[in-house]
């Protein structure tokens, strides 16, 4: 990955900032990894390509934040 940025979802589901976005627990499938997730017992890693969100955040429709659009020189 040439610009990677991370996101640790048990930070956001800790201080309850998911809304109004999916749940992160109804996006997993296997009840005993929600139960992990929900205790801090799993921690969720999200790792993307920059350039890539920078494009889809390109096209119609789509808006950026401030601060990202900094990151794609928008």
């Amino acid at each position: 990955m040439v610009q990677p940025v991370m996101f640790i979802l048990n930070l956001d589901k800790t201080d309850q900032n998911w809304a109004p976005y999916l749940p992160f627990v109804s996006s997993i499938r296997d009840p005993a990894a929600v139960l992990d997730f929900v205790t801090d017992k799993l921690t969720i890693v999200v790792v993307i390509e920059l350039a890539v969100l920078c494009d889809r955040l390109a096209m119609p429709g789509w808006t950026e934040n401030t601060s990202l659009r900094k990151s794609c020189r928008i």
